[in-house]
């Protein structure tokens, strides 16, 4: 019989600080979930209901746990994207296929330990982060499990020149790095 091994990202009161409901009272609810002008100005170019809905819970969630932003030409076009993925059937709300993207620390680690450049996490857009693994462990899982939510892992991310943006200066990379160092030993017929 075969084993199933899974790998524990967060601690139970970690998950419950991320995506357990929050204690609000009266005050933090007007505060957290009322609009101000520019809110509303961008709410009313949002159509559908259950989009506007969304919207202010995220407004509402952001100004609880505050997060950093990074600049973006069109704010919030998530939440009223078109885009379709034939891979994985149906409509998807980032520039790539996949919502979340997931990298191991040892990945990382031993993309640094070829590259010539200092690469960190955010020059990936990953948003789950693995530790103790063994590099590039996370290619062959299909599932994963944090807390109790349990993910299928669709398959690789292709990466684009986004991550060559130095971003202390805002430029690209003459250097092309990491995608230099990738091709090297990451690339396929899908790309780096």
């Amino acid at each position: 019989m075969a084993t199933e091994r899974r790998i524990t990202i967060l601690n139970e009161s970690e998950i419950e600080g991320l995506f357990g409901p929050p204690l609000l009272n009266l005050n933090d609810q007007r505060y957290l979930f009322a609009l101000n002008d520019a809110e509303l100005t961008e709410s009313k170019r949002i159509r559908e209901r259950n989009q506007k809905c969304m919207f202010v819970l995220l407004l509402g969630y952001f100004k609880l746990k505050p997060v950093t932003l990074i600049h973006c030409d069109r704010v919030l076009f998530f939440l009223y994207s078109n885009r379709q993925s034939e891979d994985i059937g149906g409509n998807v709300s980032f520039a790539d296929r996949y919502p979340l993207l997931l990298i191991g620390e040892g990945s990382l680690s031993e993309l640094n330990r070829r590259s010539p450049v200092l690469h960190s996490m955010d020059q990936f857009r990953t948003n789950l982060v693995v530790s103790d693994a063994e590099p590039f462990a996370e290619d062959s899982w299909k599932r994963i499990k944090i807390g109790e939510v349990e993910l299928e892992v669709a398959g690789p991310c292709s990466r684009c020149s986004m991550t060559t943006v130095d971003l202390e200066t805002d430029q690209l990379r003459p250097s092309r790095e990491p995608l230099r160092t990738l091709s090297q030993f990451r690339s396929d017929q899908n790309g780096v």
